[in-house]
Formats: structure tokens, C-alpha cells, sequence
């Protein structure tokens, strides 16, 4: 069973459709109707689901203290302006280097605040609070 409200706070932080168990008949987040099957617009075609809904979004930076993702997340929900945290979930797949000291970002990447264009500006601002804590904007130079 699938929310398909796109303005569903799951699709709005995630990009995805909720998703739950048959018998399930509304979302418990929004309150919806669930659907049977998963939305057309939550695929891209090639069976990617969720990465369409990112297309043309642009990159703020980069979080290179993982710790503030919540935090980032949250001030961005605050205002509704919606976002997409790259390399969120597989920055620290790997434990061991984070363990070790040993760096991983080459290789997984280190997590990247991606914003809808026309509110890449408020969307600086309001993250310039928190950037001695670990958001840092992107160099031209990369």
C-alpha cells in the first residue's frame, strides 16, 4: 500500500511514497487514502524510485559533520523548502573507516544538501547559521 499525496511529509522529506502493510488503508502521516500500486511519478522508468523527483534540483554543499543532517533536515522542513540529502543514508555504511579514522569520503561521499533552484538563496541563509558546524557551500572551483 502507497501514499500517493505529494504533499505527504514523507514524500516531501524523501522524495519517495510511504509505503505499508496491506490492510493499512490511510496514511498515518498525511491522512490519505493508500493506493495499491506506487504512484507513476514515484519511478523514473528504469525502476529507480524517487530520483526523478530530484531532477534539476542544485547543490548547496556539503555536511561534513554528519551529525547535523536532523538538524539541516528540519530547518529546511521548517520553511518548506524542499530538499534531498545525498550520500545520506550510505556515508557511514562502512564503519570501520569512521572508527579507525581512516576517511571513506572517496569512496561513498560525503553527504550534500541538494535544493529546488528557486529557493537556493533562502535556503543559504537560513543553513549560514549553522555553517561553522559542519555546512559548507560549495567552491566554484570543484
Amino acid at each position: 500500500m502507497y501514499c500517493a499525496n505529494r504533499a505527504c511529509p514523507d514524500v516531501v522529506r524523501s522524495g519517495l511514497p510511504g509505503e505499508y502493510r496491506a490492510g493499512t488503508t490511510d496514511c498515518p502521516k498525511c491522512g490519505e487514502g493508500l493506493t495499491e500500486q506506487k504512484p507513476d511519478w514515484a519511478t523514473d522508468g528504469a525502476g529507480s524510485a524517487g530520483e526523478a523527483e530530484f531532477t534539476g534540483f542544485v547543490r548547496l554543499g556539503r555536511i561534513h559533520n554528519t551529525g547535523l543532517i536532523p538538524m539541516v533536515k528540519s530547518l529546511l522542513d521548517a520553511q518548506g523548502i524542499r530538499h534531498h540529502i545525498a550520500n545520506e543514508r550510505t556515508h557511514d555504511l562502512v564503519g570501520y573507516p569512521r572508527l579507525s579514522g581512516v576517511s571513506s569520503d572517496a569512496l561513498i561521499g560525503i553527504p550534500e544538501v541538494l535544493v529546488e533552484p528557486e529557493r537556493l538563496e533562502e535556503a543559504r541563509e537560513l543553513l549560514s547559521q549553522i555553517e561553522e558546524f559542519g555546512v559548507h557551500e560549495e567552491s566554484e572551483e570543484a
